[in-house]
């Protein structure tokens, strides 16, 4: 079990590790396939029936966490399947090169919040299912879509079906633009420590900025995110 704790072999065997009571019953009830599930003592009863019983002692050794759970899931994610065109009806979160696990899992659960159901992500950007991000979702993976893209012929194909493209930048416009975006419409977040990538950049139709009014270098992405994302939450397709 523990050999899940590698990305490689989570693509291998294409499953991941929830830990946790809730995390457990939202994988359950999730479109997404329990594959094993095990359970200690003192845990939900509603697990006894499809689960396996094991020891704390045993739970701790396939635990990914500091301080294990009284319950683990192995579970399958649902392949993505919708093409570009389909998702870009609805609004879109793109993240270049995010790294930090804790702003993507932040990220994950704040796009839920605002009811966007898919993000693109580039190809290096931190994965998903690492047991840092999944618990930082708290539930929120299993109902936002994540896809891993080469992103500048991703935007090319969105520019193609007239979506617009707004990326977050420390020199821009009022976010307030993002107000009148009232459907299509796709957000670029750059990543912690250099921001959004040159070749995506030159993709990017409106560039947006976060006032400042202190002597901060810059904001944390997720919390970029959240703000934009509450700006755009303005917008009347509310």
């Amino acid at each position: 079990m523990r050999f899940l704790h590698s990305k490689k072999y989570r693509e291998e065997k294409q499953v991941f590790i929830v830990e946790g009571d809730k995390m457990v019953r939202e994988a359950i009830e999730s479109p997404m396939e329990v594959v094993q599930l095990y359970y200690c003592s003192g845990s939900s009863q509603e697990f006894e029936s499809i689960g396996t019983l094991i020891s704390e002692k045993e739970m701790k050794q396939i635990s990914q966490l500091s301080s294990s759970s009284p319950s683990l899931a192995v579970v399958r994610p649902n392949e993505f399947s919708e093409s570009l065109q389909t998702i870009a009806e609805k609004p879109l979160l793109i993240l270049d090169s995010i790294r930090d696990p804790g702003n993507l899992g932040t990220i994950i659960r704040t796009a839920d919040w605002f009811g966007i159901e898919t993000i693109l992500v580039s190809k290096d950007t931190v994965d998903c299912f690492n047991s840092k991000v999944v618990q930082s979702t708290m539930g929120s993976i299993f109902r936002v879509q994540i896809s891993y893209r080469d992103l500048v012929p991703a935007m090319l194909e969105l520019k193609k079906v007239e979506v617009p493209l707004f990326g977050a930048f420390m020199d821009g416009d009022s976010p307030e633009i993002l107000s009148n975006v009232v459907k299509r419409g796709a957000l670029v977040i750059g990543s912690e420590s250099f921001g959004i990538s040159d070749a995506v950049k030159r993709e990017i139709d409106h560039s947006i900025t976060i006032k400042k009014d202190g002597m901060g270098e810059s904001l944390n992405a997720a919390v970029a995110t959240s703000i934009l994302l509450y700006q755009w939450s303005l917008s009347p397709r509310n």
